[in-house]
């Protein structure tokens, strides 16, 4: 029978034959049970702190002792919160097998198996990894290549966690101030502005769309970044996408509105490589197939690592603009094109990076080309840095936050309980990520995944 308070042991490496094997104990009574089985050169049980110490193992079975390592974490600064011992023994696996054994036949201190999980699970309870640490451990454990072990780290370092708090906490700011103007509606008072709520949940929506990139694995961190081109019909984005790629890759005509479909191609250089899409111009659509091809660009845009708003005026227009607030600013690259067409070499536009270019003379297009390929190279490039990882729980989670935030949006009209009543949900799911909403049911399903000793 499992209780919280138990002693816990179990093998923590792989099986097989190694150099080193490590048997883990977990509990109040780790440094009691280690030293019936293992003999310090200074005494174990009087352990106040970290340390290492060595010595022999002594088993009933074994005529001579065996060299080995204690490594001693005292609560609650050790993985699992509590008392932690590990023993380091050589890589035999009846000699590991059979030290397991022995710390389970102790009737003084009672020591059991650990089950599967149980390890990571206590230092989830005990508040030394919140779930999306714990998925990070699951993913680290199961990693095969050196990209996946970097993603777990960056994700067990606490670089998803610290994103979805911030997002939380801004979220929680929101909430009480439309609350509290629920509470004195009747006083009168001022409202927040609309269009203050607006931009408050697109920046919400614009940090977790950039993590739920980060973290989508039907992406595979072995997909090349995407660059989109977006901007009015007519702007000269596919002369512009032909430009880049030395190609006719897409229809130009006089005619604006030529691209209704996703066009992607590969841009390669020396060294990188990534996706370059033609879509749609950014219009209002009357027609249902236009209405799927603006619904087909929104997609692309949260999709891109690198969105090219492309426009033929020195500055894009106001409703261009409008549209372009919820996107964060690192992946947004401002082009002027048909430059050969006027004089203006002020170009003013806002924007990380600004260039003039000219599909047709093949102004800019050198540098622009060597501008994607260098950010497409950058670690931090795109969707705001480095790969994370995610498992089930979290990606939907991820999405319930992002759905309950469109919801809260779009009720903005509606009234001020729809727009709380969203957020609050927004946050709930949040909350699920970090663990503080989560069930039993769903912790069993997460920790299941584990191996024992883990």
């Amino acid at each position: 029978m499992r209780r919280p308070g138990d002693t816990i042991a179990a093998i923590a490496t792989a099986p097989g034959v190694g150099a080193t094997a490590i048997v883990r104990l977990s509990g109040s009574g780790s440094l009691q049970a280690a030293a019936r089985v293992f003999e310090p050169a200074t005494p174990l049980i009087g352990a106040t702190k970290r340390l290492v110490l060595d010595g022999v193992v002594r088993l009933p079975a074994l005529r001579v002792g065996i060299p080995a390592s204690v490594y001693v974490f005292r609560a609650p600064r050790s993985y699992t919160g509590e008392d932690v011992v590990e023993l380091h023994l050589p890589g035999a696996p009846a000699l590991v097998e059979a030290v397991l054994a022995a710390l389970l036949e102790l009737e003084q201190p009672w020591v059991r198996q650990a089950a599967p999980g149980e390890m990571t699970r206590r230092a989830f309870e005990n508040g030394r990894l919140d779930l999306a640490e714990v998925e990070a451990v699951a993913a680290l454990i199961a990693a095969t290549g050196e990209d996946d072990r970097r993603a777990a780290l960056a994700t067990l370092s606490g670089g998803l966690s610290r994103a979805v708090e911030q997002v939380r906490a801004d979220l929680l700011d929101l909430l009480a101030l439309v609350e509290a103007e629920l509470d004195f509606v009747e006083e009168e008072i001022d409202l927040t502005p609309d269009e203050s709520l607006i931009e408050r949940l697109g920046s919400a929506r614009a940090a977790l769309q950039v993590l739920a990139v980060r973290t989508d694995a039907s992406r595979g961190r072995a997909a090349l970044p995407l660059a989109l081109l977006v901007g009015r019909p007519g702007a000269g984005k596919s002369t512009l996408f032909n430009a880049l790629l030395g190609a006719e890759a897409a229809v130009v005509t006089g005619e604006p509105g030529t691209t209704r479909d996703r066009n992607e191609h590969v841009l390669a250089g020396a060294h990188t490589r990534l996706r370059l899409a033609d879509v749609a111009g950014l219009a209002a659509a009357s027609t249902p197939l236009e209405r799927r091809a603006q619904e087909l660009v929104a997609g692309m845009i949260e999709e891109a690592d690198l969105v090219l708003v492309v426009h033929d005026t020195p500055a894009p227009d106001a409703e261009l603009a409008e549209l372009l607030l919820a996107i964060e600013a690192e992946r947004l690259v401002f082009i002027r094109s048909k430059c050969d067409l006027d004089f203006d070499a002020a170009g003013s536009t806002t924007g990380e990076a600004q260039l003039r270019t000219s599909g047709k003379t093949g102004e800019g297009i050198a540098a622009l080309r060597e501008l994607l390929l260098v950010r497409a190279a950058r670690p931090d490039s795109g969707a705001g840095g480095r790969a994370l990882v995610a498992g089930a729980h979290t990606q939907e989670s991820l999405a319930s936050a992002l759905e309950a935030l469109r919801e809260a949006g779009a009720a903005i009209p509606a009234g001020r309980e729809l727009v709380a009543e969203e957020t609050r949900a927004a946050i709930d799911a949040l909350g699920e990520v970090l663990g503080l909403r989560v069930t039993e049911e769903v912790l069993d399903r997460i920790f299941s995944q584990f191996c024992i000793g883990k």
